[in-house]
């Protein structure tokens, strides 16, 4: 009697069952750390041909919300490709064409790209719009520029390029058109790198007392009323993070964040060593990379509280950059060599040694297509995400994000000045020559390449 009150009635194991399907359901559907069932029923079935796109002789400009990309891909300078769109590695040069640039003598520093072209800025009183196709669209100079003196990157917005002499200058172009908008003159002397921040254009100018805040309307060239002040050297470089609503400005060793609701310093965080480029914003985190061969990580949400630091063999050649989902950085060391660091506790990876010998020094992060994460044993989870940088002689590689072991190379004609300027599935690199010269150098997928030349013959 007793063993039949025990036996595990029908309805109960059927509840069971349905209980577990719910579980299932609620964890799969919807979780931003898994590919879509579509994705991932596309990426794992269809052939290697079907899995091709056609590519569209002319680059499809992004979305008006990701239109722009100024250095390192916004000012939260966090490298990542703005797409997020799972990508091929097979990629080959398509075609490169030889800019006509007065650049091409020397004097470039500043290359600011988005949809509509590439704007340069340097040694010289001119600054160049050149077009996708190689050509220079529209030029200006400004009316003198000191010997020792450098015009600032240019500023671009949805659909305006914003020129800035040292002096103080400000004047505003239609990106299509060169089309002057508006000019301004401050006559103070800029104190650090501008950024664009929501309508305005933040340009801080020198004072007495430290640096004054210019709030310039980026529509019509108005400055506003408010006189701010803030203690701090000039030469700084500025980031915002979005979701972190505070501006980290790094001068120096030191870390600032300043609050742009009532324009006042809200905490200072000294490091051991002087800072290279400028603050990776990541919500409340924040990763500075140091001339000390370390990668700092801040809490802004607690003051800037420090959480850890990551040794390298070498000092640090630029800022990392932040692979998401995975939470991983990368960064490329003055050896050349790329470091793969723990974004949450600090730890080191792996350390891949490259031979790059271009004077772009950066990584960036992407994604990968599902084939190759099976292809190369990486996980799931993690939806592709891998380490794109220059390596090699003219060249460009991906990397596995934990192992960094070398997933494919792009072979370019010239020695890549900037990140790709991804469109679609098409990227387009600012190169130079032995000789100097620059060219543009479009690279397209290996298939759809010779689509298009059986298409051309």
């Amino acid at each position: 009697m007793d063993y039949e009150s025990r036996k595990v009635k029908w309805y109960w194991f059927l509840l069971f069952i349905i209980y577990c399907g719910g579980v299932a359901y609620a964890l799969f559907q919807g979780n931003p750390l898994l590919y879509a069932r579509s994705e991932l029923r596309h990426e794992l079935n269809l052939s290697q041909t079907g899995r091709r796109q056609t590519i569209p002789l002319h680059p499809v400009a992004p979305k008006a919300n990701g239109a722009t990309f100024q250095a390192r891909y916004g000012s939260a300078h966090t490298a990542i490709d703005p797409f997020s769109a799972p990508r091929s590695k097979n990629y080959l040069e398509y075609e490169h064409i030889e800019v006509d640039s007065q650049f091409s003598g020397g004097g470039l520093q500043n290359a600011t790209q988005d949809a509509s072209g590439i704007y340069l800025s340097g040694k010289s009183a001119w600054a160049e719009a050149l077009g996708l196709d190689g050509k220079v669209r529209w030029k200006f100079r400004f009316k003198n520029l000191a010997p020792e003196q450098s015009l600032l990157p240019v500023l671009l917005s949805e659909s305006s390029a914003y020129l800035i002499h040292p002096s103080g200058e400000v004047v505003c172009f239609d990106k299509q058109s060169g089309e002057m908008r508006w000019q301004l003159t401050l006559k103070e002397d800029v104190a650090a790198q501008p950024i664009i921040w929501n309508e305005y254009i933040l340009l801080p100018t020198k004072s007495s007392s430290g640096v004054h805040l210019n709030l310039i309307r980026a529509d019509n060239g108005q400055v506003g009323a408010e006189d701010i002040h803030l203690e701090i050297k000039p030469g700084f470089l500025l980031s915002w993070g979005p979701s972190y609503k505070t501006l980290i400005a790094t001068i120096d060793n030191k870390v600032i964040a300043i609050d742009p609701g009532e324009w006042k310093i809200v905490w200072t965080m000294p490091l051991t060593d002087p800072i290279r480029g400028p603050a990776v914003v990541v919500g409340s985190q924040i990763f500075v990379a140091t001339l000390g061969a370390k990668i700092v990580k801040l809490d802004g949400s607690k003051g800037g509280k420090r959480e850890w630091e990551a040794d390298l063999p070498k000092a640090p050649a630029s800022a990392p950059a932040f692979l998401p989902i995975i939470n991983y950085l990368s960064v490329m060391d003055t050896s050349g060599a790329i470091a793969i660091i723990d974004a949450q506790f600090g730890k080191l990876h792996s350390h891949t040694v490259t031979e790059n010998k271009n004077p772009l020094a950066e990584t960036w992060s992407a994604r990968i297509k599902g084939q190759y994460i099976e292809e190369f044993k990486m996980d799931w989870l993690h939806k592709g995400w891998t380490v794109w940088s220059p390596c090699g002689e003219s060249r460009f590689c991906i990397y596995t994000p934990k192992a960094g072991l070398l997933v494919n190379r792009v072979q370019l004609s010239g020695r890549p000045l900037t990140l790709p300027l991804a469109l679609d599935h098409r990227w387009i690199f600012l190169t130079q020559t032995k000789a100097g010269k620059l060219m543009l150098s479009t690279v397209l997928e290996e298939g759809e390449i010779k689509k298009l030349r059986a298409a051309g013959s």
